[in-house]
């Protein structure tokens, strides 16, 4: 079990926020897949935010600090999601973790 999570960017390390988690630190939380990046509960800028990339997309599977999406965020490397596109690829990221 690791003790800390680290962003897939910058190597940053963070606390699990749950016991034994692997992919959800205090403040690194958010996980690309589909090429889209989906926040989840740990993260204090993405919690429950689709975000689209604007050039280069890291792996699936990379997990994304709060630091490194802010500065994205900031200088246009990362924005909001299409509401559609949003919800569809949300529907896609549960269906596929249910088979998991």
């Amino acid at each position: 079990m690791p003790e800390t999570i680290a962003c897939g960017l910058c190597g940053r390390e963070h606390k699990p926020v749950f016991l034994g988690s692997t992919d959800q630190g205090d403040g690194c939380a958010a996980e690309v897949a589909e090429g889209r990046l989906f926040g989840h509960y740990g993260s204090a800028v993405a919690d429950m935010t689709v975000l689209d990339f604007k050039g280069d997309v890291p792996a699936d599977g990379t997990l994304v600090c709060d630091t490194c999406i802010t500065e994205m965020l900031a200088d246009g490397r990362l924005a909001e999601a299409d509401g559609d596109r949003a919800t569809q690829s949300d529907e896609a990221l549960q269906s596929s973790l249910k088979e998991v």
